[in-house]
């Protein structure tokens, strides 16, 4: 058994586990009850920084012995597995949210105008959280400069340009350049960046992670910075930084217990990302706007549906339609 990939792997199910939370409530009253509202706030304080920051580590974890670095390779292989299913699933989900257009909590007109606006300016995408997907590839593009510079570069040049960035993340509005979220991208490269110099400086400081008390410690400390509700940028990058911390160290407690609670979606996070809209949102508008069922219920069918259900669909295409795995990013 490898324990390291299997502490990554843990980490990425870990993840999208909190983006399902995040993703699953079936009316804006539900995030207005207090405990509610207090989970939510916890887990988007650093469930995205998260997924940036495991994209650096992955980045440097596969690419750190090449010799040459074929960029246009590289970023051919990024078109394909970022950009195609964002382009063919919001293409996909456009006319159908069109259709129950009445019952989104974001409406659309039916034309092409409003097709082609939601494609360029991802936080007007059909699918909300697909911004995701043209930021991480803008990210990309120079993904192979900062490879460079963390793997060849001094200590002292990984202290400088880590405040360049930071610098970069709290001077930049995420929403004011919205075509392909230009601005998200400046604003989430620190912890993309973050990522890469956790790969790179694993073996010095991965003890750390884990000790059951540095586990415990992270979760009271991010609850207090949660509960300091400011909206502040520096108090928001801690937050993030320390529940990316307390995720690493949480998924490296359990793969050392042996406890394998996200076997059933490990290797499949990115397909749960791509595909649960269909299912949690046909959830909310079936059980609760036509059927009245309760908030909670629906929201744990939600989570449900939107966790689970995409594997099932992404087994079968893998199995059955081997052609279209491109599409959803397999």
């Amino acid at each position: 058994m490898n324990r390291k990939l299997d502490e990554i792997t843990c980490l990425v199910s870990l993840g999208i586990t909190l983006v399902m939370v995040g993703h699953s409530y079936p009316a804006v009253s539900f995030v207005n009850d207090s405990a509610i509202s207090f989970l939510f706030k916890f887990v988007y304080s650093f469930h995205m920084p998260l997924f940036m920051f495991i994209s650096g580590l992955l980045f440097i974890y596969s690419t750190r012995d090449i010799v040459r670095f074929d960029y246009i390779t590289f970023i051919s292989k990024k078109i394909k597995r970022l950009l195609v299913p964002y382009f063919f699933i919001s293409s996909l989900a456009f006319p159908v949210k069109a259709l129950f257009s009445s019952q989104a909590y974001r409406p659309i007109e039916l034309s092409f105008r409003s097709y082609v606006g939601t494609i360029l300016f991802p936080w007007s995408n059909t699918i909300i959280f697909f911004w995701f997907l043209p930021t991480l590839f803008l990210i990309f593009l120079i993904a192979p400069f900062l490879r460079d510079k963390a793997i060849c570069g001094h200590k002292n040049l990984h202290v400088l340009l880590t405040l360049v960035i930071l610098v970069l993340y709290l001077a930049v509005d995420e929403y004011s350049i919205p075509l392909m979220n230009l601005s998200g991208a400046m604003s989430y490269l620190i912890f993309f960046w973050l990522g890469c110099l956790y790969c790179l400086y694993k073996g010095s400081i991965e003890s750390y992670f884990e000790k059951r008390l540095f586990l415990f410690f992270s979760i009271v400390i991010l609850i207090a910075l949660v509960s300091f509700d400011a909206k502040i940028g520096f108090l928001s990058f801690l937050r993030a930084c320390v529940g990316i911390a307390m995720s690493i160290s949480l998924s490296k407690y359990l793969v050392r217990r042996k406890i394998r609670i996200f076997s059933f979606i490990d290797h499949y996070s990115y397909q749960i990302y791509l595909l649960s809209w269909f299912f949690s949102t046909g959830i909310r508008i079936v059980f609760f706007q036509l059927l009245g069922l309760g908030l909670y219920p629906t929201a744990m069918l939600m989570f449900v549906a939107g966790l689970f259900l995409p594997v099932y669909l992404a087994k079968f295409i893998e199995k059955q339609m081997p052609s279209m795995k491109v599409l959803i990013g397999l």
